[in-house]
């Protein structure tokens, strides 16, 4: 029964049903005689079936997220946290508003960071949330939540984009003082960060955050299951790979 289930479950739920649905239009129009439709359909439900499954997703994740190492013991002067998104004014315990589930460990990396060093917080490309009940940046409340004094906390707002995290952190490091840097940014997005801080001219230390991927899954028959979360896991690799291929062209 369990394993009914689980295989129902999977192809009534997206991506599984789509790719059903490619499958069956697929053999309709192969009876029909319509060979070319219904072979980019069938090739269509394959190609979804591939970016939905946990393999796939491993092995596209793991060759962003391993080129660099969480070092042993990370030592720096600050740190440069790169934003990821947020929920505005959504409820909190505290006030409005919360980080996005990816920027919510790439925070608290930082703040362990900060714990073992008392080193200052640099947050890189975030919005200031001026509709928060203390009418701070949500991402400051969240680090004075945890116990990081505000004088520990320097919040930037104007970088839209990665190339401009690394030449904004740049200049407050400049400004600041700050001599080893340590950059915390989500495992899969290390070496995008990495090679536009390389461009701008600041040496900084990665400290990735976030590993989606596993070099030693063990994969059975519920790994080859299409599942959105795996999809989604394939999209976002993809789209640092076009990112990588765009800023090493145009920066």
């Amino acid at each position: 029964m369990y394993l009914i289930k689980t295989i129902l479950t999977t192809f009534i739920l997206p991506p599984g049903i789509f790719i059903v649905l490619l499958l069956v239009t697929s053999k309709h129009y192969l009876f029909k005689k319509s060979h070319s439709a219904g072979i980019s359909l069938f090739i269509m439900a394959v190609f979804i079936w591939l970016l939905s499954i946990q393999p796939t997703a491993d092995y596209l994740l793991s060759g962003l997220e391993y080129v660099n190492s969480i070092p042993n013991e990370p030592t720096g002067d600050a740190v440069l946290l790169l934003g990821n998104g947020q929920y505005t004014n959504t409820p909190d315990l505290t006030g409005l508003g919360s980080p996005a589930e990816e920027m919510l460990v790439r925070l608290f990396t930082a703040y362990r960071l900060y714990k073992a060093q008392d080193m200052p917080i640099v947050v890189l490309g975030y919005d200031i949330d001026t509709e928060n009940t203390d009418n701070k940046p949500m991402i400051e409340r969240f680090l004075t939540d945890f116990g990081v004094p505000e004088d520990k906390i320097i919040i930037e707002t104007s970088s839209h984009d990665t190339i401009e995290n690394a030449r904004n952190a740049k200049l407050i490091c400049r400004y600041m003082n700050f001599q080893s840097p340590i950059l915390v940014t989500s495992a899969f997005h290390m070496k995008r960060a990495m090679l536009c801080f390389k461009r701008v001219g600041l040496r900084v230390i990665p400290v990735p955050a976030s590993f989606k991927s596993n070099l030693d899954a063990y994969y059975y028959w519920k790994s080859y299951l299409p599942k959105s979360e795996y999809l989604d896991k394939s999209a976002i690799a993809i789209k640092e790979y076009v990112g990588l291929m765009f800023y090493s062209f145009f920066y």
